[in-house]
């Protein structure tokens, strides 16, 4: 049995973090193998999740969060993406795992990582995400470690199966954003999406050269290839929407008029909700991120081979490889709508063929995309046992949360603040006559509003 620490990013929606499938089954296949298993989501613990660095928020004890770690006795870290807390590398001596999910674009702390890339072990999920990152880091140890999945199908028919379920996010257009905002011309944004569609490893200074773009004008790359992909997605969904598409994830609700019509508002995080929904629809439909490239490909597509769905994707040479069926996935080519039109209602219309290729997807993945088979790859390159299904020691799962880690003085001085006010404003000789007349809750809000007044008046906004 082994102590494992995994850190990955999650998802903030209504007040709650949130993260997808495919960390669960991680943390859920370490468990079952018996190992002791920590999780971080580390958006908790950082400073500005949005800056892409591992600075900690400066509410954290950080010293507290060290002692504790240390006091765990970790054997092998796993940091998605590098998404962790600063200097965690060197409070911990155990055997330290980077695993991309995203292209090197999307990392955490690139500088940072090039310095010190001797101290991690650094897994690219394909093949031309590895040769990147070889390059990038200025190293020839990447290795590759693919996706895996732990979901699992139900063969339940209840007669109302979704035709076609899509579950994935729709990011806002910040290019089309700024051509309406007059930052950015409808010329320059042709030129930005020819150049990031031929290479994604292009920088954003050439690529505002060549547009012409002015070297003042700030926009993250990750902002970019999100816009482009963004209007790919909304195209080829169009297209199939009339299919019975049923829509999940986040920030639909901003896309084309069509598309608002088929999105379901449900958070759908869980692999319990996601396996649901999947086992309960003929089609899961996928279309890659641009940043995923030639080779890459989303975690949710082998989660839907899983499935009772059949899978419908945009076409890449490597599934005839590392599938081992050539044609098995049914395929369409990147941003046609017509061609993912037309292979869905195939397979609509034909539903021998769409449960012959569910079968066949079952084998693929029990052959070699769960769990299990990346341990063995973790085992070689760490040292540290993680298949342990004979051992008889149940594992457990843990969350590391923030809130065990503020800052005493800051939560003390807080609440201190607030009650000072509060008590202030209610038993002061000018207020008490007016308040306590009024209801507990009447006179909180009253104290609300004085509190508010008296600021906005100290900063002349008010007068």
């Amino acid at each position: 049995m082994s102590k494992i620490l995994v850190s990955f990013p999650g998802d903030f929606v209504n007040g709650k973090y949130y993260y997808y499938s495919f960390y669960e089954g991680l943390l859920n296949a370490l468990c079952r193998n018996g190992n002791q298993v920590l999780y971080m989501i580390a958006n908790d613990f950082l400073q500005d999740y949005s800056s892409r660095q591992n600075i900690c928020n400066k509410d954290i004890d950080k010293t507290k969060l060290d002692n504790y770690l240390k006091s765990e006795n970790i054997d092998l870290v796993i940091a998605f993406n590098n998404i962790r807390y600063e200097n965690l590398h060197q409070v911990l001596e155990c055997p330290f795992v980077v695993w991309g999910v995203d292209s090197f674009p999307f990392y955490f702390d690139k500088d940072k990582l090039k310095e010190s890339s001797s101290r991690f072990i650094i897994f690219g999920n394909n093949e031309e995400d590895t040769q990147t990152l070889n390059k990038e880091l200025n190293s020839n140890k990447i290795e590759l470690l693919r996706f895996a999945t732990d979901v699992r199908a139900d063969t339940i028919d209840d007669g109302n199966k979704i035709n076609i379920i899509f579950i994935g996010r729709y990011w806002d257009n910040l290019l089309l954003h700024n051509v309406r905002s007059g930052n950015l011309t409808i010329e320059q944004v042709k030129i930005l999406d020819k150049v990031f569609r031929k290479d994604l490893n292009a920088t954003t200074e050439n690529a505002f050269g060549l547009a012409g773009v002015s070297p003042d004008f700030c926009m993250p790359k990750t902002a970019i290839l999100h816009s482009i992909a963004t209007a790919d997605r909304e195209s080829v969904l169009l297209g199939i929407c009339d299919l019975g598409l049923n829509l999940y994830g986040q920030g639909w609700e901003k896309a084309h008029y069509k598309l608002v019509l088929n999105f379901i508002p449900r958070i759908v995080y869980s692999e319990k909700d996601l396996s649901s929904l999947f086992n309960n629809s003929r089609i899961c439909f996928n279309m890659s991120h641009l940043q995923a490239g030639h080779c890459g490909f989303s975690f949710r597509l082998l989660d839907g081979m899983a499935s009772s769905a059949c899978l419908v994707t945009d076409y890449k040479p490597i599934y005839d490889k590392i599938f081992g069926y050539k044609n098995l996935i049914p395929t369409y080519k990147y941003g046609d709508s017509h061609a993912a039109y037309n292979v869905c209602k195939y397979i609509l219309d034909n539903e021998d063929i769409r449960l012959n290729i569910v079968k066949e997807s079952h084998k693929v993945i029990e052959s070699n995309f769960r769990f299990e088979h990346r341990f063995k790859t973790l085992e070689d390159f760490t040292g540290v046992s993680l298949l342990n299904s004979n051992d008889t020691t149940k594992g457990t799962i843990q969350q590391i949360s923030k809130s065990s880690f503020i800052k005493v003085k800051n939560q003390s001085y807080s609440r201190l603040k607030r009650l000072g006010f509060m008590s202030t404003f209610l038993f002061s000789n000018k207020n008490f006559t007016y308040t306590k007349k009024l209801t507990f809750k009447s006179r909180m809000r009253y104290c609300v509003w004085k509190y508010l007044d008296q600021k906005l008046r100290k900063k002349g906004i008010v007068k």
